[in-house]
């Protein structure tokens, strides 16, 4: 799922990056990975509100995670729940490029 996500991030054009250990996946508005809890809140406060954002649009679309976006795999979870996850962050983060180039533009990749 993570490679999927960074994969979405990349192709958005939005800075971004899918980390994690296990089956933990947080997701971060960075272009380098967070190498601690400093980095990852450096992140979250520049996203402003983008977080929640990205977080309600992935509410709507089916996917739940924490407020944070942290995202939960599952051995329960098939190959189509995990695409469906990809799918509905790529449509996200299309739905949210508009904003971000209007509110925060420094999180597009020139």
């Amino acid at each position: 799922m993570r490679h999927g996500f960074n994969h979405a991030f990349e192709q958005s054009g939005i800075r971004g990056r899918a980390m994690g250990a296990g089956s933990l996946t947080n997701l971060h508005f960075l272009d380098q990975p967070a190498n601690d809890a400093r980095d990852a809140m450096q992140g979250m406060m520049a996203a402003g509100h983008m977080t929640r954002l990205l977080h309600l649009a992935m509410l709507t679309r089916g996917v739940m995670s924490a407020s944070r976006l942290m995202y939960c795999t599952s051995t329960a979870m098939i190959e189509a729940d995990v695409d469906a996850a990809v799918t509905a962050l790529n449509e996200s983060l299309a739905v949210l490029r508009p904003y971000i180039k209007k509110e925060r533009p420094e999180l597009l990749i020139p």
